[in-house]
């Protein structure tokens, strides 16, 4: 089984200014979306994509998003906040190369939506494994066949945490994984960002499963996978934190030196402190 984040979204506070119509918000948006996530990850929000308008959902009267449709942003001039959205495949990217647990740290009081889901390659079907609980505190909802696939819902959609157990139908090419996926909405979205902060992504969605009660074979907590997921800190034996280092970070920091943010000697000097006093 592997876990991993499949959908984010997150409010994002607008200066406080008279706005007179969603065409003067504009130029404010990255600058809030900056602000709010820091300019690590508002590069890696940001960098190399094109953003498009589009159709807009309630209460938003505006949208912009990338042109791979992987984040939206989402606006109304009368509303003090606008929304981002990361889809399952922005969510993918961004850990893809990096910490994705790193973005949750920026946003995790500003959040409204999270989606955790679990995959496993298996012939079961949603309702075989949907039936098979132990706690039953959130009843099983609506079933769906539709031509994309077969979907069992467990508790109330319109709650602030439910379950959905699904397969696509053939021939998509995930149809030989059964998904389950927790969602998590509002205040419950807050709570588990900041659990998953401080306990890592697989513990909360382990503890998630207990609470919905999934008792079939599949869950199992022994052969849960953790090899998709970011590290919280990075190791200079794995390469790929060697990579992230060089091709991330050092940019980074040079491009704040050089636009007069930091100083980087004394930077280097306040936070490694004792390489400059083997060096005296």
């Amino acid at each position: 089984m592997t876990t991993r984040i499949d959908f984010l979204s997150f409010s994002i506070a607008l200066p406080d200014r008279e706005y007179t119509n969603d065409l003067g918000v504009r130029p404010y948006l990255f600058e809030a979306l900056e602000e709010l996530v820091g300019e690590y990850w508002f590069e890696r929000l940001t960098t190399e994509a094109m953003w498009h308008g589009g159709k807009p959902h309630r209460p938003f009267s505006s949208v912009i998003r990338r042109d791979d449709n992987t984040m939206s942003l989402f606006w109304n001039y009368r509303m003090s906040h606008a929304l981002m959205e990361i889809t399952g495949a922005g969510c993918a990217m961004l850990d893809a190369g990096g910490n994705e647990r790193g973005l949750l740290s920026m946003v995790q009081n500003n959040a409204s939506r999270l989606d955790i889901a679990t995959d496993f390659l298996t012939d079961v079907n949603p309702r075989e494994f949907a039936d098979q609980r132990t706690a039953l505190r959130h009843r099983s909802g609506a079933e769906m066949f539709t031509p994309s696939g077969h979907t069992v819902y467990v508790g109330a959609r319109t709650s602030n945490r439910f379950a959905r157990v699904y397969r696509y139908a053939s021939p998509h090419p995930r149809s030989r994984f059964l998904r389950v996926e927790h969602e998590l909405k509002h205040k419950d979205a807050k709570l588990v960002c900041r659990e998953i902060v401080e306990s890592g992504l697989i513990d909360v969605q382990l503890k998630l499963g207990a609470s919905f009660g999934w008792s079939h074979p599949l869950w199992n907590p022994e052969k849960v996978s953790v090899d998709k997921l970011p590290a919280w800190t990075p190791d200079l034996e794995n390469a790929d934190s060697y990579r992230w280092l060089t091709s991330v970070v050092v940019p980074a920091m040079r491009r704040l030196h050089d636009k007069g943010k930091i100083d980087l000697p004394d930077f280097l000097k306040e936070h490694f402190p004792e390489w400059f006093l083997n060096r005296l």
